[in-house]
């Protein structure tokens, strides 16, 4: 039995919006950028949808900066990432990694390679431990 209340102390954020990634190459995916001022860990969650004849390779490159331009955000350390890479190959999986580092803003971007029909995908970040609680006019989207 649940003895910590869980929905009173975490965020919930697309950091991609749930879309068709079909075309091969490096996808910024919807551009959000979101900020972390005031939040004390991240966890991102990927899920890939079924979808009929779905195929390819998704590897998405979490990017950070210290400005809300989507453009000068660059990929995050090696070390700041928790767990294991972001890789889907598979409908219907679900990949958790965390965020250790230091910069504000966090972006995002999937690298599609053997894609010819594509895979639906979206990511969500969860922040949890914020210095303040969150409310319903908590917005964290930039």
């Amino acid at each position: 039995m649940a003895s910590t209340d869980l929905h009173s102390i975490i965020i919930t954020q697309f950091l991609m919006v749930i879309e068709l990634f079909e075309t091969n190459g490096v996808q910024p995916g919807s551009g959000v950028v979101v900020d972390t001022f005031g939040l004390e860990s991240i966890e991102l969650v990927f899920a890939s949808e079924n979808n009929d004849g779905a195929d390819g390779l998704f590897d998405f490159v979490l990017r950070e900066g210290d400005t809300n331009v989507y453009g000068e955000h660059t990929p995050v350390n090696v070390g700041d990432i928790l767990g294991s890479p972001a890789l889907i190959d598979g409908q219907n999986q679900i990949v958790r990694q965390g965020y250790a580092g230091k910069k504000r803003f966090l972006s995002g971007e999937i690298i599609v390679s053997g894609a010819t029909t594509g895979m639906v995908i979206g990511v969500i970040l969860f922040a949890n431990s914020p210095r303040h609680a969150p409310t319903s006019e908590s917005p964290i989207l930039v």
